[in-house]
């Protein structure tokens, strides 16, 4: 039986995981959350495992499965959970496939920063609303780091964990904005002058993480992108037509 396993943490994964349903007898998709799981196109052949693994369970699963090959097509700034597939590949000697997701390119008149700890230090020199639309995963440290968290509206994925997560953190309800992208320079932009923003904080997410659209609707609404970097890849990344070619499918 010809079996394949794409841990599929990007929209750009899903549809990978989907097109290649119809080319093998299964195809094992690999998702953090239950949102993540939610958001998977209904297809035949595709079997689902949600939740978080470490190396050891990571390392299991393949042994279960055994697939041809492993596909990371996690987010470009999972550095760490990309480490770890890596690492279980290495121990069962599967084939390791990255799927690099494009770089946002021209990045004229946004400040780019290293580390969000090197942003942040900069938002603290300034003034004004930030608008965080880096998710809900590490908004704790942006809580942390940030001296007057009533400057900050995270925007992040609708789910109940997440909300709970912020409000824990002290934010109020009305600093949350949670909704489901893809985000249009129009949306994102009447959504920094409704919060009064002069700040919009986000990773290099690329084409298809709406990054131009952010840049877009920043300068509608007046206000600053700030730009957290890539982690350096550890792997050689491959185009989705590469990753095909790896595969025998083009």
């Amino acid at each position: 039986m010809k079996k394949i396993l794409v841990f599929a943490g990007t929209k750009e994964g899903r549809e990978l995981a989907a097109f290649l349903a119809g080319r093998y007898d299964e195809v094992h998709v690999c998702v953090a959350t239950e949102y993540g799981e939610e958001v998977i196109p209904e297809t035949d052949g595709l079997v689902i495992h949600q939740g978080r693994l470490d190396v050891e369970q990571m390392t299991s699963l393949f042994r279960e499965v055994s697939p041809m090959a492993v596909v990371d097509a996690t987010h470009p700034y999972a550095k760490i959970v990309s480490e770890n597939i890596i690492e279980a590949c290495r121990k069962q000697d599967m084939k390791y496939y990255r799927l690099l997701r494009d770089s946002a390119g021209d990045k004229t008149g946004c400040k780019c920063f290293a580390t969000k700890e090197e942003a942040c230090e900069y938002l603290n020199l300034v003034s004004g609303n930030i608008l965080l639309t880096t998710g809900s995963k590490e908004l704790s440290d942006y809580v942390n780091l940030i001296n007057d968290t009533s400057r900050l509206y995270a925007r992040f994925l609708p789910d109940a964990e997440s909300v709970d997560k912020a409000k824990a953190l002290g934010l109020k309800p009305a600093q949350l904005i949670c909704m489901q992208g893809p985000f249009s320079a129009e949306m994102n932009g009447a959504l920094l002058k409704q919060f009064s923003c002069r700040f919009l904080v986000s990773k290099d997410t690329g084409t298809v993480g709406g990054f131009p659209e952010k840049i877009e609707g920043a300068a509608m609404a007046g206000a600053e992108v700030i730009v957290i970097n890539r982690p350096a890849e550890g792997a050689v990344g491959l185009s989705r037509d590469q990753i095909l070619n790896k595969l025998g499918l083009q």
